[in-house]
């Protein structure tokens, strides 16, 4: 029975904290947070990478290397790239020379043998022939793929020509001789996973980048993460034009020299056509430009391969378990402390990211943030939403028992019954209803109740609205502050503007007792102003905000005074030096007051004694 009283007890926040652990779930899975932190990512990379030197060409030290068809080369040759037989020819004799690790070409070899096309510069060469026969001798000096390109109206591979294919198949079984050139586009358009097998048609492993480490002799590996990018800056190419002026003119030294013994890539390095979206610009000669070739991201995957660098994002488990942790911001109220600690833990996350990324460790930040700051504000807001439902249920409950200003001091907190009672300056306001004694000898019980109620009810409202605490009422009278517990500028001026409004309400309250055939009300009112001491007076169980001091008994006395003195409402002469000559106040003299010495005093509202 405890443990389900408790368990009520807590529903409250234990409904949110479930809802929170669900939204930190939700987030782990959701592919719009996984763009998001993709985002931060390639932010962090761009830093990185911009801190790399620019290359002004293809560096001695550079492992890869690509080769470029470029637009210069398109538009020096007659034929179009389709019919580039003897120019990828004369591509491949020339790596023969140069003898390079391996060669991969991002490149469709022809379907098509082409028989019937001649051209006029070389009038019989057999444009088929000619690269069939630069393959079979090129597979003999150096390993050779090719990629195999998707087509996705077909939903199938573009397949080469079979004279092609069976001459490329006859390396071996160490490495695919065609292999997947596809890319995984994120729903952004950009390159960040390495793709393999599990972004492949079929679950393919083949792809062009592994093919060409692997027939480089490199250790094969079940390759898999996020492409590295910022530990090699952009890259150059060298133009086909030169390697086929280097051919030509025999310079063996040259070919050597640039390519011996280091993976080459073939393909189009247009400015403007077959490109791909990369996180960082990675195309040298296209500075700022993240859109570049494809042929780069393959050089730059094998890169990675090279270095074993791909980012391993953190395992899932561990990721999920440390934003279901932050749910624990959630606990414990509000105060300094817990912001302080969610600042820390901001702060360690973010300053974590770039350190565990030169460790090729990719921890995604924002499901775990976003779980703390969410549990932190959730919480926030649930007490705060707690709390207006406590004010509005104090308010309902004792709205009508206290002043607003005292209700506020409920609300906020601030009703201690130890603590000491403040020493102000305030203006103390009684008043009471001329004849009630004899007057209510002739009603009957429930009328007279019904009768102080609405008196009651139209002069409570005037004492707020100037600015004054109902303390109590007596019987038939009433007792009112200005000052406390809210300061005010004048509380004399508030308290006698009260005083007026209180006459003028009896005024309208009259003609509708009239008009009932009821008879009218008269009442005096007494205003003194001074040093009080205001608190919650009483004991644990039981207490009220009130004034106490002799400036409240000297205030009750002036009321009674206005029985005599002839006037509705009679001010002390303190309250009268407060607010200044006023043109409806007269001086009175001085009387004597019970108890005390006989004081000058002032009054409003002259009545009639009869």
């Amino acid at each position: 029975m405890a443990f389900i009283a408790t368990l009520r007890q807590q529903w409250g926040h234990l409904l949110p904290a479930t809802l929170l652990v669900l939204a930190s779930a939700f987030m782990q899975f959701s592919d719009a947070v996984e763009l998001l932190d993709h985002q931060i990512l390639d932010a962090l990379q761009r830093y990185r990478f911009r801190q790399l030197p620019l290359p002004q060409s293809v560096g001695d030290e550079d492992p890869v290397v690509v080769v470029g068809i470029d637009n210069e080369f398109l538009d020096e040759v007659d034929e179009p790239l389709a019919l580039s037989h003897h120019y990828l020819a004369e591509f491949f004799n020339a790596m023969r020379q140069a003898q390079p690790a391996s060669v991969g070409v991002d490149l469709v070899l022809p379907a098509k043998r082409f028989d019937a096309i001649t051209s006029v510069r070389k009038p019989g060469q057999d444009y088929h022939r000619v690269l069939l026969a630069s393959l079979m001798a090129a597979i003999q000096d150096y390993p050779l793929i090719v990629a195999k390109v998707w087509e996705p109206r077909t939903q199938t591979f573009y397949n080469i020509n079979l004279d092609y294919a069976a001459v490329l198949a006859q390396q071996g079984d160490a490495f695919a001789s065609q292999a997947s050139a596809l890319f995984h586009y994120e729903s952004d358009g950009r390159i960040r996973h390495y793709p393999g097998a599990r972004f492949q048609p079929g679950g393919d492993e083949a792809t062009l980048s592994a093919q060409v480490h692997a027939a480089a002799g490199l250790q094969r590996q079940k390759w898999d993460g996020l492409i590295n990018y910022q530990n090699h800056g952009a890259m150059m190419y060298v133009p086909i034009r030169q390697v086929l002026d280097w051919l030509e003119k025999g310079d063996t030294e040259a070919l050597k020299k640039q390519f011996e013994g280091r993976i080459v890539l073939l393909g189009t390095t247009f400015d403007d056509e077959d490109l791909l979206e990369s996180p960082v610009p990675l195309a040298a000669w296209m500075p700022g430009r993240t859109a570049v070739p494809g042929v780069l991201l393959h050089a730059h995957v094998v890169r990675n391969m090279l270095n074993d660098e791909f980012l391993r994002p953190v395992p899932f488990p561990f990721s999920l378990g440390l934003s279901l942790l932050t749910v624990l911001f959630w606990l414990g109220a509000s105060s300094r402390i817990k912001s302080v600690l969610l600042l820390v833990f901001v702060a360690g996350v973010l300053v974590s990211l770039p350190m565990l990324l030169a460790h090729q460790i990719w921890l995604p930040p924002l499901a775990i943030l976003a779980t703390a700051v969410l549990a932190y504000l959730s919480r926030n807001g649930w007490d705060a939403w707690l709390g207006f439902l406590e004010r509005r249920r104090l308010t309902g409950a004792f709205g009508g028992y206290v002043s607003p200003a005292v209700l506020k001091e409920i609300l906020d907190g601030q009703v201690e019954t130890g603590k000491l009672g403040q020493n102000v300056h305030a203006c103390v306001l009684f008043s009471d209803i001329r004849g009630f004694t004899s007057f209510s000898e002739n009603l009957k019980a429930e009328e007279v109740v019904r009768m102080l109620n609405e008196y009651f009810a139209r002069m409570t409202p005037i004492v707020h609205e100037h600015g004054g605490t109902v303390d109590k009422f007596i019987g038939d009278g009433l007792m009112a502050f200005f000052g406390a517990p809210n300061r005010l500028e004048c509380p004399e001026r508030n308290a006698f503007d009260a005083a007026k409004a209180m006459i003028r309400e009896l005024e309208l309250l009259n003609d509708e007792r009239a008009k009932r055939l009821e008879p009218t009300l008269a009442i005096g009112v007494g205003l003194h102003s001074g040093r009080v001491v205001v608190g919650h007076i009483g004991s644990s169980d039981r207490h009220e905000y009130t004034a106490i001091g002799d400036t409240v008994n000297t205030a009750a006395r002036l009321e009674s005074a206005s029985k005599d003195a002839g006037y509705a409402v009679i001010l002390s002469d303190v309250v009268m030096q407060r607010i200044g000559p006023q043109p409806d106040v007269s001086a009175v003299g001085e009387v004597p007051l019970k108890g005390r010495s006989p004081m000058h005093i002032h009054g409003y509202a002259k009545v009639n004694k009869s």
